[in-house]
């Protein structure tokens, strides 16, 4: 409804190669992580990192091994477009396979959106992450854009959150605002007594989308996201998410925080489903949002489907814009009122960078912030 995703595509004439690799140097590294590099989709083995793994720990090219059984076995394909794309153009990806009470290392996905001047480059990044019984897996997905010309992609990560598993997943969208276009999906099984978390920042792109699709299969899962999307320019950035609580005793927590200048748009649809019989659900969401300029807008529709009585589930939404009187309370005590802006829109950015598990990471999105929302106008 608020992004014309296909209209803006049908725009231009996409080809599925172009670009060139940017040196190593000139990619995102994320400390206590191995990097593994993919370029248009196909996985760049001279910018990656080689893997010593544990036993019982496989991760494979998807365009070399025979695809897991849950390989296209999650995303649902029906009345999701740009997911039907990446499962018939995926020319390659990854999958990583962590066997029954293992622990696979920290993994830094860094997928290069790359084109150059005069080309229209559209890549469809896939990776399957399966954890098996007491298996635990850590995943950043870094989503980046290199060349003059412009580069959309559509990008499916499967997730599958076995019995007593945790899984963290980190997904940064960081392209190039200027003719940059993602579409992503992140598609989540949890099993029985298993632990998913999940953080997202939106601070590339000129157009974005982001799904995270979860389904708890079995009681005593868990879920949570927490996530910060912030916008300037022109910048469009949509975020849309279905938990869906189909058997008793699950916990899901969500959290999207919004702080937008400039002319950006954002956008959030929650949704969280509560079947008949998924009895002791408890399942919070909340979108706050923080608007810098008159020109910056919020969309945002938070929704509860229950069908059940015996739940314990809360959902909101705000929106607003600084407190001048806490501004006026900081440029009393002698700071610009630059400075005062900044401090008050980093300290509602800070509670998500400050639970995101790697530190290194959050210093990169509190510089990003300041540069452009702050030090920009």
């Amino acid at each position: 409804k608020y992004t014309a995703a296909v209209r803006h595509l049908a725009d231009t004439a996409w080809a599925f190669e172009g670009g060139r690799a940017p040196n190593a140097d000139a990619l995102p590294a994320v400390e206590g992580t191995a990097r593994l590099v993919f370029v248009n989709g196909r996985f760049a083995p001279a910018l990656s990192a080689h893997l010593d793994l544990p036993a019982g720990v496989t991760v494979e090219r998807l365009a070399e091994a025979a695809p897991h059984v849950a390989y296209g076995a999650l995303a649902a394909l029906e009345g999701h477009p740009f997911a039907a794309l990446n499962t018939a153009a995926a020319v390659d990806g990854l999958q990583i396979v962590v066997g029954r009470d293992q622990q696979a290392p920290a993994l830094h996905l860094v997928h290069v959106a790359a084109a150059g001047a005069d080309e229209a480059v559209l890549s469809c990044p896939r990776v399957l992450v399966v954890a098996e019984t007491g298996a635990t897996v850590t995943v950043v997905e870094e989503f980046v854009s290199h060349g003059a010309g412009a580069t959309a992609a559509a990008a499916v990560t499967e997730i599958q959150v076995g019995p007593n598993a945790k899984v963290q997943h980190t997904e940064v969208f960081n392209q190039a605002t200027d003719g940059a276009t993602h579409l992503g999906r992140v598609q989540v099984t949890v099993d029985r007594d298993g632990r998913f978390e999940h953080h997202h920042l939106s601070l590339g792109g000129q157009l974005t989308r982001s799904e995270v699709l979860l389904k708890f299969l079995a009681p005593g899962g868990e879920a949570t996201t927490n996530a910060l999307y912030a916008g300037h320019a022109g910048q469009h950035q949509d975020h849309h998410t279905v938990f869906h609580h189909a058997v008793p005793r699950c916990n899901s927590d969500q959290t999207y925080k919004g702080l937008l200048g400039g002319k950006a748009r954002g956008v959030f649809t929650g949704q969280v489903i509560v079947g008949e019989g998924a009895h002791h659900t408890r399942a919070d969401m909340h979108n706050p949002n923080l608007l810098l300029t008159k020109s910056a807008r919020i969309d945002t529709r938070p929704q509860l489907v229950i069908d059940n009585d015996d739940v314990l589930c809360s959902h909101g939404a705000t929106t607003g814009q600084l407190d001048e009187t806490a501004v006026f309370y900081l440029m009393a005590r002698g700071i610009s009122r630059l400075e005062a802006e900044r401090m008050l829109g980093q300290a509602f950015a800070d509670e998500v960078l400050e639970a995101l598990p790697f530190a290194d990471l959050a210093q990169r999105a509190r510089a990003a912030v300041r540069a452009n929302l702050f030090e920009a106008k």
